[in-house]
C-alpha cells in the first residue's frame, strides 16, 4: 500500500495506524496517549514494526510457527494446500527464508522424496520455478496413480511408494525426470 500510495517515509506510521481495527486500534489508542501523538508519529517504520511485533508476536508463538515450518509437509498430493502455507510461514518467519536459495531448500524438504529429488534436480533460480515443477510433477503422478496399468498394484500402494521414493511406472525416480 505505502508504494501505491507513493507514502513517504516519514508518513508510515501515521498512514498504518489509520488502518488498524478492534484490539490494535485500542492499543495504538493507548500508546499514543500515553507518550504523546507526537512522539508516536515521529518513530520510524522499523521502529513501529519493532514494537507492533513485541506487543502482538510472544516468542513462543513465533517459536510454534518456526517449528510449524521446519515441519511442514505435503499431505498427499495436496500441493495447493501445502503451497499456500508455505507462502504464508515464509512471510510469518522470514528469519528462516532469508534468500531465495533458502526458500527453494525449505520448500523442497517439504515434498515427498521423489518429487524433491527430481525439483532439485531442475535447479530453480526462484520459488516459482521451484513450485510449478514441483506441481507439474505431482500431476504426472496422479495421473500415473490413477491408471493402475499393467502391475494391477492398488492406488494407496502406489502413493506410497512415490511419497517413499520408490516410484515406478517410469514415475520420478531419483534423478530421473517425467
Amino acid at each position: 500500500m505505502f508504494a501505491v500510495s507513493n507514502c513517504d517515509e516519514d508518513c508510515k506510521v501515521k498512514y498504518a495506524t489509520f488502518t488498524l481495527k478492534d484490539e490494535v486500534l485500542t492499543w495504538w489508542n493507548n500508546y499514543h496517549r500515553s507518550v504523546g501523538i507526537d512522539v508516536a508519529y515521529s518513530m520510524t517504520w522499523t521502529q513501529f514494526k519493532t514494537l507492533l511485533i513485541k506487543t502482538y508476536c510472544p516468542r513462543n508463538e513465533v517459536e510454534k510457527l518456526e517449528s510449524e515450518f521446519w515441519n511442514h509437509k505435503v499431505k498427499g498430493t495436496d500441493m495447493a494446500t501445502y503451497t499456500r502455507r508455505f507462502q504464508e510461514l515464509s512471510l510469518l518467519c522470514p528469519d528462516m527464508v532469508r534468500t531465495e536459495d533458502l526458500k527453494i531448500e525449505r520448500y523442497t524438504d517439504g515434498l515427498p522424496l521423489a518429487t524433491r529429488n527430481d525439483v532439485i534436480a531442475a535447479k530453480p533460480v526462484n520459488l516459482h520455478e521451484a513450485i510449478t515443477v514441483a506441481q507439474r510433477l505431482m500431476d504426472s503422478y496422479v495421473l500415473v496413480v490413477g491408471d493402475k496399468g499393467k502391475s494391477g498394484r492398488s492406488d494407496k500402494r502406489k502413493r506410497n511408494e512415490f511419497v517413499k521414493g520408490k516410484a515406478t511406472n517410469g514415475m520420478s525416480q531419483p534423478g530421473c525426470s517425467p
